[in-house]
């Protein structure tokens, strides 16, 4: 629970959802990855995704609104796989 917190506070500070960095820093780095995998210019830049509702999908899930998830794993897990080629 305190993760989640910490995490959605790092989003709320800015309205694009731009992670505040230095609330970033209380996150393990294992989660700090999917802020990488979700970026919104990652995600724009690479082309593979509209970034606008998978940002949306991700703020939900972090403010506890419903459990996205399994929406966001597919996502997760073809940024992962484009990593590794």
């Amino acid at each position: 629970r305190r993760l989640t917190e910490t995490v959605a506070a790092a989003l709320s500070h800015h309205h694009d959802h731009t992670p505040n960095r230095s609330l970033l820093d209380e996150v393990p780095p294992h989660y700090r990855a999917l802020f990488e995998q979700l970026d919104e210019t990652r995600l724009r830049d690479e082309g593979h995704f509209d970034p606008a509702p998978i940002r949306r999908t991700w703020k939900a899930f972090l403010d506890g609104e419903r459990k996205w998830h399994t929406h966001l794993w597919g996502v997760l897990m073809f940024q992962a796989w484009r990593e590794k080629l």
